[in-house]
């Protein structure tokens, strides 16, 4: 009988097939859930920083255009106020949070004359 060394054998490489995809299927999971979870971080850390930036500003009646960073837990978020005129002579205030230039957070508060800021 001769044996050629010429490359592998069909089962060869269906068992290195097989276990490839033993070691890969467990590590797609594991990388799937941790950037969800930091996904869903990001979407919960950027809610809390908009309301805590238009509470901030709306009650200290400081409402103006700004575009500013923040770390909060860690990571880098960008804030962006802007104030925008509406109908009937009412402005727009909307405050947006993103990171990484991808929007994660708005929100927008129609203001009246007696809201307005200086």
């Amino acid at each position: 009988m001769i044996k050629r060394d010429d490359g592998y054998t069909i089962v060869e490489v269906l068992i290195a097939l097989v276990l490839l995809f033993l070691v890969l299927t467990p590590a797609t999971f594991v990388l799937t859930k941790l950037l969800t979870t930091a996904d869903i971080a990001d979407s919960r850390n950027a809610n809390t920083i908009c309301i805590n930036v238009a509470e901030k500003s709306l009650l200290g009646k400081d409402i103006r255009p700004s575009e500013n960073e923040q770390i909060f837990n860690g990571r880098r978020y960008t804030i962006k106020q802007e104030l925008t005129a509406y109908r009937n002579g009412l402005q727009l205030y909307s405050v947006t949070v993103s990171r990484h230039n991808r929007k994660l957070s708005e929100l927008h508060h129609i203001l009246g004359e007696s809201e307005e800021g200086q």
